[in-house]
């Protein structure tokens, strides 16, 4: 059986007699303020690394590696990285800072070993007047691929 009772909507004690709802749509609808989202921690830009800043750093790190004491068993010490960021920051009016400088000299010995196995590949040699690899043959290049690839796509 069907109950022939009215349901009363509950009463809004917020609201005025004779005030009316806005609904979304309405002209006079204003949406509900959305809470603020949290600050995402801010992320450090990644700093391009110039020819001239290249050389301003390598003519710092050879009169440091001149001195007595400024090299680790495994480095530079951080002094020395401070010093190479002075120099880049006074020649060329940047803002590097020790941890730029560190984190390029990280990325230059991971380059030199990558360019010293490819050099010491067989097919592959030294070019002392344009300073450079060359790939005497083109099999050995191939190969080289072949093996970077497979490496890279199993770790993926």
């Amino acid at each position: 059986m069907m109950c022939d009772r009215r349901i009363e909507p509950m009463a809004n004690t917020s609201r005025r007699k004779g005030t009316k709802v806005s609904q979304p749509g309405s002209a006079a609808w204003v949406p509900p303020p959305v809470p603020a989202m949290p600050e995402l921690p801010s992320q450090r830009s990644q700093t391009r690394w110039s020819q001239p800043m290249m050389a301003i750093m390598l003519d710092v790190l050879s009169e440091e590696v001149s001195k007595r004491g400024s090299r680790c068993d495994n480095g530079f010490k951080a002094d020395t990285y401070q010093a190479v960021a002075n120099a880049v920051n006074a020649k060329l009016g940047m803002s590097v800072n020790s941890e730029n400088v560190k984190s390029r000299m990280k990325t230059l010995k991971k380059e030199y070993h990558i360019a010293k196995k490819l050099r010491d590949a067989s097919g592959f040699g030294w070019d002392p007047i344009h300073k450079t690899i060359v790939n005497a043959d083109p099999n050995a290049w191939a190969a080289y691929i072949a093996v970077i690839h497979s490496i890279f796509s199993t770790q993926c």
